[in-house]
């Protein structure tokens, strides 16, 4: 959603997650720090950091890595205060009770959007949006069965979805997704295992 948005806007996107920290071969202050300094040398743009409470937990207690961690961000969000264009920065995640306190404090990340899981029509919209830079063999009427079969998914869990398919039509040498491909249309206890996490 972030990147669309920012698509519209026409404005670059900078992301932060524990995965690129990890790979990163700047320490972690060092990499915080280039990360938010440039978001603001290119603002007007997006600074997202995704499954923020795995970067900033609400037990500040649980690692004193953690601690350090979020002091890099809240000095990283001070940083932003002195962009000469703004910066807007957007913080996902699933568990906000598992977010830090500091971070959701006034002057910080001050609003909080709950973004409900897609309903069919949606599903059917992002699976058709994911799908249509691949070739496939999809008709409307199977995009339609495919985001009625998958309730309770999010538009991550129809992401994996796609690459499983590509994964198996690579295994039949086929050039084109088709419906056997999708993963709950071929191996039922699969789909209602990764439907059972959402309940």
């Amino acid at each position: 959603m972030v990147h669309e948005v920012a698509a519209e806007l026409s404005v670059p996107v900078f992301t932060l997650t524990l995965a690129t920290v990890s790979k990163s071969t700047r320490s972690t202050k060092d990499y915080v720090q280039f990360i938010f300094g440039t978001a603001c040398q290119s603002a007007p743009s997006v600074l997202f950091i995704d499954e923020v409470e795995s970067l900033c937990p609400a037990t500040d207690l649980k690692m004193q890595a953690d601690k350090t961690f979020s002091s890099f961000i809240l000095q990283g969000i001070q940083m932003l205060q002195t962009a000469p264009k703004p910066v807007f920065l957007v913080a996902a995640t699933c568990q906000p009770s598992q977010v830090s306190s500091k971070l959701r404090s006034p002057g910080r990340l001050e609003r909080e959007l709950m973004v409900p899981l897609p309903d069919a029509q949606q599903r059917q919209r992002i699976f058709h949006q994911l799908i249509s830079t691949h070739h496939h063999d999809l008709n409307e009427n199977d995009i339609a069965s495919i985001a009625k079969k998958a309730y309770g998914f999010s538009g991550a869990d129809l992401s994996v979805l796609i690459r499983c398919a590509w994964l198996a039509c690579a295994k039949r040498i086929q050039g084109k997704v088709e419906i056997i491909d999708i993963s709950f249309f071929n191996q039922p206890s699969l789909f209602l295992n990764s439907q059972a996490s959402h309940l």
